[in-house]
C-alpha cells in the first residue's frame, strides 16, 4: 500500500539519521509529487514539540579529538510555534587541555539569567586538540546547528556567529571559509592577525565582503596588541560597508566594556538578517570542501583560457610597513557574481567549473536564465526544477528559507 504525501513528509521530518532521511527522499521522488507541492511542504517545515527551558547537554560530533559535550540553552517560556534567533558562542582559552573547560570557565548552569534571553545559544566546546580553526570544529559546528534546527524552531535568517578572545579568532576563521548560514559575525577581543599563523586553510580578505561584522577590540589588550590588530580588523571592516569596528579605550583583555555596548550590538544584530540569495557576491577558496557560498559552488579549480583578472588583496600596512597577510601555499579559485533579474554576470579566475543553485524565490524559473562567464555566454535557457534536487539540498541545509530546485553547472573555457 502506497503512503500518502502527508505520511511521507511526516516520515521525512521524523527520520533520525541522514541515511533514513535519504531513503524517505527516494520514496518522495518515486511518488512523483510536484515540485510545488514538496516545495510548499519544506517551506512550512516540521511541527515542533514543547521543550523544557534550561541548559541542555549535547554530545558533540563523534570525533576523538573533540571534548565530549556542548551546551544549548532553551529560553524560558519556549514556544514551539515561534521562530527563535540563534547565537553560536565560541569560548576563549582554546589552548586548554581540560575536556570540561566549558563547564568550569564558560557556562554556569545554575545561572538562570541566560535563559531569559530572546534567543537560543549554542556553546560548542574546544580545546588544544580541536581548536576553532580546525576542520573537525567546522564539521562540529554544522552538526550542532543541525541538532538545534531538528529540535527547536529557529529563524534560519537570524543565526549569529560570535566569539571571545580565541573564540573571536575562531569566528573570523569560520566566517572566512564557511559563510552560508551566518547572518552576522561578532568577534570580541579577538584577532584576525593570529590567523596568519594558525588555521587549517588559507584565508582571503575577499571573503570578508559578504557578511557584516561587529568587531570590538580594546586599546590596552596585553594579548592582542591593538597596534598590531587594528590594521587587520580595518581591512575586514572595510570589505563590507555594513560592518562596524569599535576600539574600547581604557580596557584590557576583558569583557568589562560589554554593558556599555550591549544596546549598540543588539541593534546591529536586529538590523542584519541573512539574505539567502544576495545579488552580488565574491568567493575564494583553495579547498573544494569550502567551495560554497549560499547559492554559488566552486566545483573545480584550475587555469582556463578565459581567466578573469580578479584581485586577491593580501597585504596590510603594519606599523608603516606593508606585509603579506595570509599564506598562499596552494592555488585558489575566485568568483565574482552579479545577478539582475534572470541574468547572471560571472567573473571567474582559476576556476574550471562552478554551479549556481536555483531557487524560485530568487529566479523566475518560468523564464530563461542567462549566464555570462568572463564575457562569454555560457548558458541560456530554462532550468528543469526537480524534487530530487530540492530534497538533496534541504537534507544538507535543513533550512526552510533557502531552498533550491535546480543546479546549473557551468564549465569555464
Amino acid at each position: 500500500m502506497s503512503q500518502s504525501f502527508d505520511e511521507l513528509m511526516d516520515a521525512y521530518w521524523k527520520a533520525e539519521t541522514a541515511v533514513d532521511r535519504e531513503k524517505v527522499s527516494k520514496k518522495i521522488v518515486g511518488a512523483t509529487f510536484s515540485v510545488d507541492k514538496v516545495y510548499a511542504a519544506l517551506v512550512k517545515g516540521k511541527s515542533y514539540s514543547h521543550q523544557r527551558s534550561g541548559y541542555v547537554k549535547v554530545l558533540q560530533q563523534t570525533d576523538p579529538k573533540l571534548p565530549p559535550h556542548a551546551v544549548v540553552t532553551v529560553p524560558e517560556g519556549y514556544d514551539p510555534t515561534k521562530q527563535y534567533p540563534v547565537q553560536i558562542y565560541l569560548h576563549g582559552a582554546v589552548s586548554n587541555v581540560d575536556p570540561f573547560f566549558l563547564y568550569r570557565y564558560t557556562i554556569d548552569t545554575t545561572n538562570t539569567e541566560l535563559l531569559k534571553a530572546d534567543r537560543i545559544f549554542i556553546f560548542p566546546s574546544g580545546w588544544n586538540f580541536a581548536p576553532w580553526w580546525s576542520d573537525v570544529q567546522s564539521t562540529n559546528l554544522h552538526y550542532l546547528l543541525n541538532y538545534v534546527k531538528e529540535n527547536y524552531n529557529v529563524d534560519e535568517n537570524k543565526v549569529r556567529l560570535s566569539g571571545v578572545s580565541d573564540g573571536g579568532i575562531g569566528s573570523y576563521y569560520f566566517a572566512n571559509c564557511d559563510q552560508t548560514y551566518w547572518s552576522g559575525v561578532t568577534p570580541f577581543i579577538g584577532s584576525v592577525r593570529a590567523l596568519t599563523r594558525v588555521g587549517a586553510r588559507q584565508l582571503y580578505f575577499n571573503n570578508f565582503s559578504n557578511v557584516p561584522f561587529y568587531i570590538v577590540n580594546t586599546n590596552l589588550d596585553n594579548i592582542f596588541d591593538i597596534s598590531w590588530e587594528k590594521p587587520f580588523a580595518d581591512e575586514v571592516r572595510n570589505r563590507n560597508p555594513k560592518s562596524h569596528y569599535t576600539i574600547v579605550k581604557g580596557e584590557g583583555h576583558n569583557m568589562k566594556w560589554f554593558p556599555g555596548l550591549r544596546d549598540s550590538i543588539n541593534t546591529f544584530v536586529q538590523n542584519h538578517s541573512r539574505h539567502p540569495y544576495p545579488d552580488t557576491l565574491i568567493w575564494q577558496t583553495e579547498n573544494l570542501n569550502f567551495g560554497r557560498y549560499r547559492y554559488l559552488v566552486i566545483d573545480k579549480i584550475g587555469k582556463t583560457k578565459s581567466d578573469a583578472r580578479i584581485a586577491d588583496p593580501n597585504s596590510v600596512d603594519l606599523l608603516g610597513t606593508p606585509i603579506t597577510a595570509f599564506r598562499r601555499e596552494l592555488p585558489s579559485g575566485i568568483i565574482r557574481l552579479v545577478k539582475s533579474g534572470n541574468s547572471v554576470q560571472v567573473e571567474a579566475s582559476n576556476v574550471k567549473q562552478y554551479t549556481i543553485l536555483i531557487s524560485p524565490d530568487h529566479f523566475d524559473i518560468t523564464q530563461p536564465i542567462v549566464v555570462i562567464t568572463n564575457g562569454t555566454k555560457s548558458f541560456e535557457g530554462k532550468v528543469n526544477p526537480d524534487v530530487s534536487t530540492l530534497l538533496k539540498w534541504n537534507r544538507k541545509d535543513n533550512d526552510r528559507k533557502m531552498l533550491f530546485v535546480s543546479e546549473l553547472t557551468i564549465k569555464v573555457n
